[in-house]
């Protein structure tokens, strides 16, 4: 969720982050700007979309930070179900995420995580059930421990891929074939629209 809040009122700024820093605990991922000049606030808003936006002046009456982490948990709730993003509970915290803000998913000693461009989220789920939610036209199981979004593939090695974001993935030796397999295909795809996956060190677009 990508939030922007306005006001002028530095004691009410101040206030509110409390109140945000206590909802990013359960509650991911949560982007939120904190803005107190006008033209900054228009400026960020006609340029950025935001999932919620809260403007206040003077503000006499204070919520209290239970009753305001009880609203935003509702609000997260429905937004969650009415975009149809994927929903992991972790502990106290629940991660949702769009399909296309997700990487890639791994298991380390049995602790999975998802991970998109920039964060890593740790979720109570197993391989196998994830393996299951997502379309295998879009996601590719390279690893036991590991299963990959397509769309943020940069490019293939002999036997790795190395993602958008720099983050270098292992592919096992028996499932090299079924994953070079499924990235040909989406490479197929993915041309209408302009995209291509390279392999490293190649010239060619083949694989």
């Amino acid at each position: 969720m990508k939030i922007a809040v306005y006001s002028s009122n530095m004691e009410w700024n101040e206030y509110m982050e409390s109140c945000f820093r206590m909802c990013e605990e359960v509650m991911a991922p949560m982007e939120v700007d904190f803005l107190n000049s006008e033209g900054t606030f228009w400026n960020q808003v006609a340029g950025n979309r935001y999932d919620l936006v809260i403007v206040y002046g003077e503000p006499r009456l204070r919520v209290s930070r239970g009753n305001f982490l009880n609203s935003m948990e509702q609000l997260w709730g429905e937004m969650t179900r009415e975009e149809e993003k994927h929903v992991w509970q972790f502990g106290r915290k629940t991660v949702a995420l769009e399909e296309h803000e997700i990487y890639y998913i791994d298991s380390l000693k049995k602790a999975v995580s998802v991970y998109t461009a920039r964060e890593g989220y740790r979720i109570r789920t197993s391989m196998k059930q994830e393996e299951e939610a997502f379309p295998k036209e879009r996601f590719s199981r390279i690893h036991r421990n590991c299963l990959v979004n397509l769309e943020h593939v940069q490019h293939m090695g002999g036997d790795y891929l190395v993602m958008k974001n720099g983050v270098r993935l292992d592919i096992s030796a028996r499932r090299k074939k079924q994953v070079k397999e499924q990235l040909l295909c989406f490479q197929r795809k993915a041309k209408s629209r302009g995209g291509r996956i390279r392999e490293a060190g190649a010239e060619r677009n083949a694989f």
